[in-house]
């Protein structure tokens, strides 16, 4: 009796099984499936260890010597190659005060470099270096790199360096992005507003090394850590430059040998975004219009052909959502070349619809 109920069982659970097994599948979603299910594993495939063994190959460190003696000890990244040269970005900082350079790569070998240029107010800089044996050139989330955007705050990410000393070279911290757009010193416009502050350790030696998301795509060029304001000691406070920032600049210094700077004039402006609710009040900002940067005071060298507080919704079509924004898009073009801007008109009856208007770019000068 009990085996005549067991085998009722197992040809039941067969007929189940064959039942499921014969159900027809979506070729569409059949390939969904095999999609996530691939991205699962390369996920559980990757690790830590394997990101820092990758990404160090793209890493160097780099010797400051001033009159022939050792100046100072900092961090770069290969961001581009070509026949029998490599590129490497690094702190203006980094090269600053010396007269000539080295480069070590991860396997130690040591090549002099060439210094193409830099940019001290965005602190970065552009070596040229012989081509180092076993490296590769860094990654980033897009070839081209005005496509790319900031991190996520609470996104993890780490840095490679050479903390204190060559030592420590190769060194990797791990955390996570706090905050981006930061301005940690109160800069004026043309720093402010850029820094992606990031709770990993930083420390002296780690200046211009990279820092990467956990695809190990370089997000960000360790820069500076806050230790101190006016007698109070902070901890954590670690600043990044956006690369997309810095590859805009050196961009320019590899192919032109320099880097200008451009504004349709040295003119103040404010995000909407930020506006109180009376400030939004007292000028008629429709509830709709929630992203852009407001003129809010002309200089003298103004080009802008548009009323004050007249809100730029975008540059040659890249929408402004943050000061930041609007400054990159202005060092994407040089000194005297054209710029669409999209802009919502203000008058003593509100604001309009949008509007189109070309303006030429001028020199900044800082």
């Amino acid at each position: 009796m009990k085996l005549n109920k067991l085998c009722t069982l197992f040809l039941s659970l067969i007929a189940v099984l064959g039942s499921v097994l014969c159900c027809p599948i979506s070729e569409e979603k059949d390939e969904i499936n095999y999609a996530v299910r691939q991205e699962s594993l390369a996920f559980l495939s990757t690790s830590t260890n394997e990101l820092y063994n990758s990404s160090l190959k793209s890493v160097v460190s780099i010797f400051n010597y001033k009159k022939g003696e050792f100046n100072s000890l900092g961090s770069g990244f290969i961001y581009y190659e070509e026949e029998n040269y490599q590129y490497i970005i690094t702190n203006h900082h980094v090269i600053n005060g010396g007269d000539s350079y080295r480069v070590m790569s991860y396997l130690g070998q040591i090549k002099k470099a060439t210094l193409l240029g830099s940019d001290k107010y965005l602190d970065c800089a552009l070596l040229k270096v012989e081509t180092l044996d076993g490296t590769v050139k860094a990654k980033f989330k897009n070839d081209d790199y005005r496509l790319i955007t900031n991190p996520i705050p609470g996104e993890e990410a780490y840095a490679i360096g050479n903390p204190g000393s060559i030592e420590n070279y190769g060194t990797i911290s791990k955390g996570i992005v706090a905050a981006v757009d930061r301005n940690p010193l109160n800069y004026s416009f043309e720093k402010a507003e850029y820094a992606i502050q990031i709770d990993l350790t930083l420390n002296p030696g780690n200046s211009g090394g990279p820092l990467f998301d956990m695809n190990g795509n370089v997000i960000g060029v360790t820069t500076f850590k806050v230790n101190e304001i006016q007698g109070v000691v902070y901890k954590g406070l670690n600043y990044c430059l956006p690369i997309q920032d810095v590859l805009c600049i050196v961009e320019s210094i590899r192919k032109t040998g320099s880097f200008s700077r451009v504004s349709v004039g040295k003119n103040t402006y404010h995000m909407v975004n930020e506006l109180s609710l009376y400030q939004k009040g007292y000028l008629g900002v429709p509830d709709e219009i929630n992203e852009g940067t407001m003129v809010i005071n002309f200089a003298s060298d103004n080009k802008l052909e548009i009323p004050l507080y007249s809100i730029i919704y975008s540059i040659n079509g890249h929408k402004i959502t943050s000061l930041a924004e609007y400054r990159r898009r202005l060092y994407e073009v040089s000194p005297g070349d054209e710029v669409t801007l999209k802009y919502y008109e203000y008058s003593a009856n509100g604001y309009s619809s949008l509007k189109e208007t070309n303006v030429k770019t001028i020199l900044l000068t800082l």
